[in-house]
């Protein structure tokens, strides 16, 4: 996956450095040897399930010493369905909208979390949200999530206390066109969108027309 990655950004037109970021010797050896930069490891206080994402990229800002103004990507590494269309497309309304916060894709909920249930240790279910509990879930707003592909800010932005989450100009993407990895159910739902997708390209094409049309018009 880190190898596709890679790769994928070196197809794009918005990138012109690759910087891999890890505290893995191996990993560093592994991106190198697919021409991208590791020009440090990482840190061992920035490493671990324990620290933020913001933290990792604020503090790799800070060592590369950009300018504030640079426009600076963070990829994850863990989603094999990321598009160098996506990224490029992001990059132009990142940059025509001069924003102050975060461009990033984001998906629809499959199902409305208003009518979600939760579960006690007794193993009863009951709604998280009851007050939904006789609403159609066709007529309940929309909830979105982040896809965990990548997040266009400004270097200024990522060195702020502005949280990734705070302030987004979001992309909405089909679902079939992102998958974040957590777990086995997760890999095995990536490995069957990514063979879609490869035999099937145009239906890629197709799509990031529509969001050209959609968010740059």
């Amino acid at each position: 996956m880190l190898v596709r990655t890679i790769q994928t950004l070196q197809s794009c037109m918005s990138v012109d450095r690759i910087v891999v970021d890890t505290d893995s010797q191996e990993y560093a050896n592994l991106a190198l040897s697919e021409g991208a930069e590791v020009p440090f490891l990482r840190d061992p206080r920035f490493a671990g399930n324990s620290i933020g994402i913001k933290e990792v990229v604020r503090n790799a800002v800070g060592l590369l010493g950009l300018n504030e103004t640079d426009s600076v990507c963070c990829v994850f590494a863990t989603n094999p369905l990321l598009q160098s269309e996506l990224v490029d497309l992001a990059h132009d309304i990142f940059t025509h909208a001069k924003f102050s916060g975060y461009v990033t894709p984001v998906v629809k909920y499959g199902f409305p979390p208003q009518r979600g249930i939760q579960i006690n240790s007794n193993g009863e279910a009951s709604m998280r949200y009851p007050e939904f509990m006789y609403h159609q879930s066709q007529n309940l707003e929309p909830w979105f999530h982040e896809t965990a592909q990548f997040w266009w800010g400004r270097a200024e932005t990522w060195l702020s206390g502005l949280g990734m989450q705070e302030l987004i100009l979001p992309i909405v993407v089909k679902e079939w066109m992102q998958q974040d990895i957590d777990n086995l159910d997760d890999l095995l739902s990536a490995d069957a969108k990514y063979d879609f997708l490869k035999i099937n390209p145009e239906i890629i094409r197709n799509e990031i027309t529509i969001l050209k049309k959609k968010y740059l018009s």
